[in-house]
């Protein structure tokens, strides 16, 4: 009898989480409304554009820019009213470049 038991206990467990997984599948998912989010995030990059690192640096842009764009258009996709937008500064491979490209960017907000 208790072999019996676990049985149907383990069935009425499984049915459950069956049902409510179909339940989920089936109910299609809406995209939540957002409100508030400005039109424009802005993402600041500081790379190494000038200098001994350069090759690396203008290797990072063009990903950054990729990336970019491959988010915009999915945050599009979605129906969202906002752009991201990369700004890219030179750190001319230097600590006082860094330091300028930096307050640069900090000042773009």
């Amino acid at each position: 009898m208790q072999k019996y038991l676990i049985y149907v206990v383990v069935s009425l467990i499984i049915g459950l989480i069956s049902g409510s997984a179909a339940t989920y599948a089936f109910a299609g998912a809406t995209a939540p409304t957002l409100t508030g989010l400005p039109s424009e995030v802005p993402i600041g990059a500081l790379l190494p554009l000038t200098g001994k690192l350069s090759s690396f640096g203008e290797k990072w842009k063009h990903a950054l820019e990729l990336a970019e764009e491959d988010i915009n258009a999915y945050v599009s996709k979605l129906g969202l009213n906002v752009k991201f937008k990369i700004y890219v500064e030179d750190t001319k491979t230097s600590p006082e470049g860094a330091l300028a490209a930096l307050q640069t960017l900090s000042a773009k907000g």
